[in-house]
């Protein structure tokens, strides 16, 4: 049973990583869409390969509950934060095309 823990650790470490990485980048004053998305895409193939390991070895599933818990709540913070700029952006928009149809009426 000790002999599969290795690898669960090793993949929680650089899934913590990442996830730490994600957090920064989320908290951060501007998103930047393209570091968001490389990161998004490694941990999606983290989480892959963390459920293959959960799949082999039901220990894992106790070593990574935890974290999937934080990354869970990282990730309904970040869809958070993206939702309030796109409603943010759409209504810069909406003002935008409200003042050009207002000039266009003058």
């Amino acid at each position: 049973m000790t002999d599969s823990l290795p690898e669960p650790i090793d993949l929680l470490a650089q899934a913590e990583a990442l996830e730490a990485e994600l957090k920064q980048l989320a908290d951060a004053e501007e998103l930047d869409d393209d570091a968001l998305s490389a990161v998004l895409e490694k941990r999606e193939t983290l989480h892959q390969k963390m459920g293959a390991a959960i799949d082999n070895d039901k220990v894992a599933l106790d070593v990574y509950q935890p974290y999937f818990r934080q990354a869970y709540h990282n990730t309904k913070a970040l869809l958070q934060r993206c939702q309030a700029e796109q409603s943010d952006v759409k209504e810069r928009l909406i003002t935008l095309n409200t003042s050009k149809k207002a000039r266009k009426a003058y």
